[in-house]
């Protein structure tokens, strides 16, 4: 099954020479319409089954409006035969109204074509509603050139009376657009290559199909397991069967089954059996072709429908399938840069701590020294100094120099508490939270579990450095009386929570905010957590305090290290 955009219906066939095809052309169109004219209505060559009309517009879709000559020689050749066979007319008057005709026919498929060429263009018009209504608004247009000019020539030649123009031209002109309907979709879906799935890879499908639609052609058209002079409405029995066709198969085995039913439908209805018997074979004829025509076009319209879903839904899990591609693509590029980001952002805190460490180590080793000396020579000259004006001034300097060597020495262990380094992560979190209660006028309140020996520095680093991070928001925003910091091991996990009972804030505008306006302080902890594979989960309410809990393995390769917030 193609899709619509495929040139199925405009490439002529490369069957040899032209003149080879025109001859093939020519000899299975006479021999079509022979054996049609076996139904005409008296002696006016008008058969209500007429396949030489799909045949010939098969030929103009397939080989090219060059087949014309074909189709004009056959049209030709039988029209004599018929006419000369019933002593229609005297020869002179059978060649120039076999002539009329065979022109009508010739100029019907050729204009059916041109329509088709102007309306549906390249597509394939079994393939899209829309196409197929084009083709039967181009047949039923077309097929009105014939049945004019035809039964106009034959009624001019005096072969039948002016009286039976209506019921010849209705004959003519229902037989030419049934058998169009019929043929044309048979031909050009089985001159496309079959579809991604075959109608051979499902054999046993296409078995059961077959066998179904000969038990149901059997029973509307054969008489089978019927009574003879009985005519049951089982008119549309074979409905399912082509509608089964219709979905499952497409246009191919679609189209076929569609012969299949008019094939039956016409011998059944020729051995009077069947729901279209009527007193005159004829009337009997145009009954089953108006049948055979809805029955047509209502299939097609129907496979075209389910071809045009298939082609929709071909691409869209084409396009699906590269959309996901695409996504994948991206995404593993997106963790690839969030792994280079996190791996810098990893070197950077690692560079900043062992910054910290040294500028911390440098100004409590030089710097403090330095000061200490000068504040020692200053106290050795406020003693040596006899004038009482100089005394005061140099106690003032000396006091100076104190609060100075004070704040080099807080900046210090800011930087990094060589406690931390010393003694160890319990030590120093209970000497920094007494120390910043205090200043900021809290109550603190330290706990802390058994860790059984020394932790991985840069576990210890991490923790030390959440905590810190979370006690400076809680003296700067919290408006808190009390500072409780614990610290626990909880199986193979570090615990540390960091509570406070001041005023807390609303977690969902927090959240919601995010992004750009999220808290660097917050951002700094979660990288920080992120080194040893930890987890950070801030608990808060408005006038409820707000705890900061953080989780960290124990036992964690920082490089493998993914931080979690809740």
């Amino acid at each position: 099954m193609q899709t619509a955009q495929q040139p199925a219906t405009r490439v002529p066939l490369d069957w040899g020479p032209h003149w080879a095809r025109v001859l093939v052309v020519g000899v299975i169109y006479c021999v079509a319409a022979i054996l049609g004219l076996l139904l005409a209505v008296g002696k006016t060559n008008a058969s209500a089954v007429w396949p030489p009309s799909g045949i010939a517009l098969g030929a103009v879709l397939l080989l090219g409006r060059r087949a014309w000559p074909g189709i004009l020689a056959g049209a030709f050749v039988a029209n004599v035969v018929v006419f000369l066979a019933r002593e229609a007319a005297g020869p002179p008057v059978v060649l120039a109204v076999s002539a009329c005709i065979a022109a009508g026919n010739t100029l019907e498929a050729l204009a059916a074509g041109a329509l088709l060429r102007r309306w549906v263009g390249t597509a394939n018009p079994l393939e899209g509603a829309w196409n197929l209504l084009k083709f039967v608004a181009a047949v039923l247009t077309a097929c009105g050139i014939s049945s004019l000019v035809g039964p106009t020539c034959v009624a001019l030649a005096r072969i039948m009376p002016w009286d039976l123009y209506p019921t010849v031209w209705s004959t003519w002109w229902l037989g030419d657009a049934t058998g169009m309907l019929v043929l044309v979709p048979l031909l050009l879906a089985w001159r496309n290559p079959p579809g991604p799935r075959s109608e051979l890879d499902r054999w046993q499908e296409l078995t059961l199909l077959a066998a179904v639609l000969a038990i149901t052609n059997l029973m509307s058209f054969g008489g089978w397991l019927l009574p003879r002079d009985t005519h049951y409405p089982l008119t549309y029995l074979p409905f399912p069967v082509l509608l089964w066709a219709a979905f499952r198969f497409g246009p191919r085995v679609t189209s076929s089954a569609i012969l299949v039913v008019a094939a039956s439908a016409v011998w059944g209805t020729l051995q009077g059996n069947g729901p279209f018997v009527r007193g005159t074979i004829n009337e009997s004829l145009l009954s089953l072709e108006a049948f055979i025509g809805v029955t047509a076009v209502t299939i097609l319209a129907t496979c075209a429908v389910v071809s045009e879903r298939r082609v929709m839904v071909r691409e869209i899990r084409g396009l699906n399938s590269e959309l996901e591609g695409r996504v994948s693509e991206r995404t593993a590029q997106l963790a690839e840069a969030n792994e280079r980001l996190h791996t810098l952002s990893r070197r950077l805190l690692v560079a900043q701590e062992g910054e910290r460490k040294r500028i911390a180590r440098e100004l409590h080793d030089e710097i403090g020294q330095s000061i200490t000396a000068a504040q020692l020579n200053l106290r050795s000259l406020q003693r040596r100094a006899g004038g009482e004006g100089l005394a005061p001034q140099l106690e003032e300097n000396v006091l100076m120099l104190e609060q100075v060597l004070e704040q080099v020495r807080d900046l210090s262990l800011d930087l990094r508490p060589s406690m931390l380094d010393d003694l160890g992560l319990v030590a120093a979190l209970r000497w920094y939270t007494i120390q910043q209660a205090q200043r900021a006028g809290l109550r603190p309140v330290f706990r802390a579990g058994p860790l059984e020996g020394r932790l991985d520095p840069a576990l210890e680093t991490t923790c030390f450095r959440l905590a810190q991070e979370a006690v400076t928001n809680v003296i700067r925003h919290a408006q808190a009386g009390r500072l409780t910091v614990e610290l626990h091991r909880e199986k193979e996990e570090l615990h540390l929570l960091v509570r406070d009972d001041g005023v807390g804030f609303d977690l969902a505008v927090v959240r919601r905010a995010g992004g750009a306006r999220a808290s660097l302080g917050l951002l700094g902890m979660v990288e920080r957590a992120s080194l040893v594979a930890g987890r950070l989960e801030i608990r808060a309410a408005p006038q409820h305090g707000t705890e900061v809990h953080a989780w960290l393995p124990l036992h964690c390769p920082a490089d493998d290290a993914k931080a979690q917030v809740v």
